[in-house]
């Protein structure tokens, strides 16, 4: 994924993390789009973080 834009980041981690198809993230309007990131963000930054690492 080097050298990839922020919406296919996006896209790629919402296909992978919770089942949607790429066109939805690419369809929502850029607020809508900021939002799901900051989510996307907030989501991972929650997990626990690996013991030993």
């Amino acid at each position: 994924m080097a050298g990839a834009d922020l919406d296919t980041l996006l896209a790629y981690y919402m296909f992978v993390n919770h089942g949607w198809e790429p066109s939805r993230v690419s369809e929502l309007p850029p607020r809508e789009r900021t939002l799901v990131a900051l989510f996307a963000l907030k989501e991972i930054k929650s997990r626990p973080k690996p013991k030993g690492g």
